[in-house]
């Protein structure tokens, strides 16, 4: 009997050190050897792990890094030397603006992709912080990984259009507190099962009752759940037929109406 096809991931929920990137990169080491361990292929570190947070531009200023600069070749070198891939979130600084942003980085210690988070709140992007302008999808070991960050990951058509592009797993760096806590815990179970892809979630925030970092299944089953800092589990990487069905089912032409600005009090006709 053939084996499903599968990908040992790992996720972490290690909080940042604001503004100290070399404590971040040590931390970042330490968990990388510990995936490795396991066997895992890759490793899902949370939203602006490297960096620290942003709550100003002065903040930004003191803390971005350049997404090909000293840092991020330093964490290509720990992916290299442990054997294992990193999707890493940062705040990144590029032509004067700041981003909220997660590198992929391969086994090789190799830079896949920079993106950029597309859902910015209007009080993020008055200090300075700039929206990311496309969705990015990863080709990485014979199949394609779609890259979100937190809030990304609350409206329903950054996933889903990631999963029409073929995405088999979704890898969500994530900083989400303890309020979020019962509403992210449904709203993963439910971007895996009405996508049919797994869901790799690392939230790195302090607070003792924010959602765990874990890995779910493409059918939104919990695969494995954080103990100690890090859950590995074995992705299934093939779509449930079920899935494919309701896919295929999908009329877009009655949507198009929807994804495009409305006025609030002009409500779409029922």
């Amino acid at each position: 009997m053939v084996a499903e096809p599968s990908l040992r991931i790992a996720v972490a929920d290690t909080g940042a050190s604001p503004g100290d990137v070399a404590a971040n990169l040590a931390a970042a080491d330490a968990v990388a050897g510990r995936a490795a361990a396991a066997g895992a292929a890759l490793l899902v570190l949370p939203q602006r792990f490297l960096t620290g947070g942003f709550t100003d531009a002065a903040e930004a200023s003191a803390t971005a890094i350049l997404s090909d600069g000293a840092a991020a070749r330093e964490l290509g070198a720990i992916a290299r030397s442990h054997g294992v891939a990193l999707a890493c979130g940062y705040v990144e600084q590029c032509s004067g603006r700041y981003h909220d942003a997660a590198m992929f980085i391969d086994a090789a210690g190799c830079a896949l992709a920079n993106y950029r988070r597309t859902h910015l709140a209007v009080e993020e992007e008055a200090p300075g912080l700039a929206p990311g302008q496309w969705l990015s999808l990863v080709a990485f070991s014979d199949v394609k990984l779609g890259l979100l960050i937190g809030p990304d990951v609350e409206p329903p058509e950054p996933a889903r259009a990631l999963a029409l592009a073929g995405a088999a797993v979704l890898l969500v760096a994530a900083a989400h507190d303890a309020g979020a806590a019962s509403a992210t815990a449904a709203m993963l179970a439910t971007r895996a099962f009405e996508n049919g892809c797994a869901v790799a979630y690392a939230n790195g925030h302090r607070d003792l009752d924010a959602p765990a970092s874990r890995v779910l299944g493409p059918g939104g089953e919990v695969l494995a759940i954080t103990e100690a800092g890090l859950a590995v589990a074995d992705v299934p990487l093939r779509r449930p037929p079920a899935t494919a069905r309701r896919l295929a089912a999908r009329r877009p032409q009655l949507y198009r109406k929807l994804t495009a600005a409305l006025v609030a009090t002009d409500p779409p006709r029922s």
